[in-house]
């Protein structure tokens, strides 16, 4: 009983050791350091880009809110080409003209332009104070927010840093293991260990 379950686990330790080599072979990984995989998660995932572009949301609305404050100036220009002026029939003689004629008199000008130009400043608003109040909470609890995703996802990435340190450490025993269970079938050690309960039997 004790020799099959010894049987058993060598199988399976030979069973990992062998795909975690054939996992390393298939699949080329990049090295990082653990401040590198840091980086790169902050860069690459969806949520920090998301909460700076909160942060980014943020600013620009304070901006927008700012902006209602300043100085206002507004301008315009308009212009108008009548193509075709009103025609009117008027009695000739009052242009001293011959009594009972009818002349033809255009109205208006062809080309007209105007232009105009506004000034306005806010002086003191309720509205316009709480809203910059308000955008500016807004802004810092944003950048809190992101903060905290940041700290979330370093100690995440830390943490399975760690963890694939040990996976590989394990393989590293594992393998080890291994070659070091290829010697019973030696000559010289089979039937040693074996005595010992620390090999399987043929």
């Amino acid at each position: 009983m004790k020799h099959k379950f010894l049987k058993n686990s060598i199988i399976i330790m030979i069973w990992v050791a062998g795909w975690l080599a054939h996992a390393q072979e298939e699949v080329p990984g990049r090295s990082f350091t653990l401040k590198e995989a840091q980086e790169f998660a902050l860069e690459n995932n969806l949520n920090i880009s998301n909460a700076r572009m909160d942060v980014e949301h943020a600013q620009n609305l304070i901006w927008e809110n700012t902006a209602i404050g300043l100085p206002q100036v507004n301008s315009s220009i308009n212009y108008n080409n009548n193509l075709n002026l009103t025609t009117s029939l008027l009695p000739a003689e009052i242009f001293g003209g011959t009594p009972g004629e009818m002349i033809e008199v255009q109205f208006g000008t062809q080309h007209n332009a105007t232009a105009s130009i506004s000034a306005s400043q806010l002086i003191f608003s309720g509205p316009y104070i709480v809203g910059l109040q308000a955008a500016s909470i807004f802004k810092k609890s944003t950048e809190q927010s992101l903060v905290k995703k940041e700290i979330e996802i370093k100690e995440l990435i830390a943490r399975n840093y760690y963890l694939a340190l040990l996976a590989e450490d394990s393989y590293s025993i594992i393998d080890s293991n291994v070659q070091n269970l290829s010697y019973c079938r030696a000559p010289n050690w089979y039937k040693y260990l074996c005595q010992r309960h620390f090999c399987c039997s043929a």
